[in-house]
């Protein structure tokens, strides 16, 4: 009898070639990082609601290779990075634009059938989401440098991206958007790679950067200035209600009886600094600290 045996499992190929260039750029990174926050922002605010989008990995490969990669087609919106010399693709599947007009109008996001072109409506969307991106990659690179992002182009439903020569190598970060419903999409941001390396910021890593050198007769001397700084102590003995037909008939000479508490609090402007008791000192009526509030500098 014959048998048949199992056939290997197959192992997904990727044209993306890994490279440890990518660990010379910490900085992209936490760029990336907060460019996925603000994308989730225009994502949500337009169709998408509750998406959430992730920074991945970064890889690095040449521009054919992305280009031509095997895979659905992609809406693109170039953008120029002034005073950078060089520009960014933020690359969005076309049935997810599709998906995002959907809902935008009320949809529930499900298409009939898969289409190679946009339609007018889905090309407006795709270009208002360019524009909409631009002050989230701005606030994105603020750390590294200052940029002033402005679209480009935008290519889509078969159209070619342009951004450098098919050769040269670009850096290709991955974004995950996830939707509520737990359905994830892929979204490529590409950069030339000549353009990150002229970027000194990007180089920079969190825990390698100086510490900041403090000077201690500067800190001592601002010590010193703080602890006058002189600020409103005041306590209240007493709170008496009384009606407001019993109010309005109060005359001069007329006595309102308060009872004095235990303990009164002392306030520093404006804040429940500590308790204390009701005295006599020199003559003179005093409070004796009896309990530090928490949240003070001490406690009882």
């Amino acid at each position: 009898m014959k048998t048949e045996t199992a056939s290997p499992p197959t192992t997904p190929a990727t044209l993306f070639r890994a490279s440890d260039e990518t660990l010379a750029f910490p900085g992209l990174e936490r760029v990336g990082s907060q460019f996925a926050f603000g994308l989730a922002d225009v994502i949500g605010s337009n169709g998408g609601i509750g998406t959430k989008v992730v920074c991945g990995e970064t890889t690095i490969t040449t521009f054919a290779e992305w280009r031509d990669r095997a895979s659905i087609p992609h809406a693109v919106c170039r953008f120029r990075m002034a005073p950078l010399k060089g520009g960014m693709l933020l690359a969005v599947p076309q049935p997810y634009i599709s998906e995002l007009v959907d809902r935008f109008y009320g949809g529930d996001g499900t298409l009939p059938s898969p289409r190679k072109e946009l339609s007018a409506a889905e090309e407006r969307y795709f270009t208002k989401l360019g524009a909409l991106v631009t002050p989230m990659l701005a606030a994105a690179w603020a750390e590294m440098v200052k940029i002033d992002p402005v679209v480009a182009k935008v290519d889509h439903s078969g159209s070619q991206p342009t951004l450098v020569p098919d050769t040269h190598q670009v850096a290709v970060q991955h974004f995950t958007a996830e939707s509520m419903d737990g359905k994830k999409i892929a979204i490529d941001v590409v950069f030339p790679l000549s353009m990150l390396r002229a970027v000194p910021q990007l180089v920079a890593a969190p825990d390698a950067e100086e510490a900041a050198q403090v000077d201690p007769v500067w800190q001592s001397n601002l010590s010193d200035a703080v602890l006058q700084v002189r600020l409103p102590v005041r306590t209240i003995f007493a709170r008496p209600e009384l009606p407001l037909s019993q109010l309005l008939t109060l005359q001069p000479g007329d006595i309102i009886p308060v009872c004095l508490p235990n303990q009164v609090p002392v306030t520093v402007a404006g804040r429940v600094f500590a308790r204390g008791s009701v005295g006599d000192s020199n003559g003179r009526t005093a409070i004796k600290i009896e309990r530090i509030e928490e949240g003070s500098a001490s406690y009882e």
